[in-house]
């Protein structure tokens, strides 16, 4: 089976076509950084199940809009901070066949009961490989050790977008430091997050 496109060509080639169907994606990432951009090319790439853990639905709905050439049917639910591991799961389980299942963000669920993320975790994998489908897990900034370790082990595919400043720009190079059933990249890739994603496939020097 085809892997699944990623929403940005110039990745899903560095990728070989993108990752493949019953992935689980974990997207790291400081808050304050746009690397977010990800997420939302991610999202509107295919039918999509969206769950919102702190940002309303309008909201997270304003930002899709604003997504270049969005043209995919999204879905977006509020799970609020008094939902259960049960309602979690419930939700999850409406996933669309080939569709994305993005949680946004996952460090609300890392800061809680680790075994009830762990079965979240599972009934996450599971509800993907039915539908043939991806899941995302959004993870801004970093919670404890611990947690962090859970949530990319439990994950296929790691993105990791690292911020930087150098003299007066501002740098985001994209690593993937795991990836099952595909290769790891084995060099780092340079961004260019404006509004859009933009890859530069040009090679540093010095």
């Amino acid at each position: 089976m085809d892997n699944l496109s990623t929403g940005n060509s110039l990745l899903d080639e560095q990728l070989r076509g993108g990752v493949p169907p019953g992935s689980v994606v974990a997207l790291r990432s400081r808050p304050a950084s746009q690397a977010e951009l990800l997420l939302y090319e991610l999202a509107t790439v295919r039918e999509t199940l969206y769950l919102t853990f702190d940002r309303t639905e309008a909201a997270v709905q304003s930002t899709l809009d604003a997504v270049p050439g969005a043209a995919a049917d999204v879905t977006i639910r509020r799970i609020g901070a008094d939902a259960t591991v049960d309602d979690v799961v419930a939700a999850v389980g409406s996933l669309p066949d080939g569709g994305t299942l993005v949680l946004d963000p996952v460090t609300r669920l890392e800061a809680g009961d680790r075994e009830a993320y762990v079965g979240i975790l599972n009934e996450v994998r599971a509800a993907v490989e039915a539908a043939g489908g991806v899941a995302v897990l959004n993870a801004p900034g970093q919670t404890d050790g611990a947690a962090h370790e859970t949530t990319e082990y439990m994950a296929d595919v790691v993105f990791q977008v690292a911020t930087s400043m150098r003299g007066e720009q501002i740098e985001n190079k994209l690593s993937v430091p795991k990836f099952r059933r595909g290769r790891a990249l084995t060099e780092t890739v340079n961004l260019r997050l404006t509004d859009i994603v933009e890859i530069d496939t040009s090679r540093d020097i010095g």
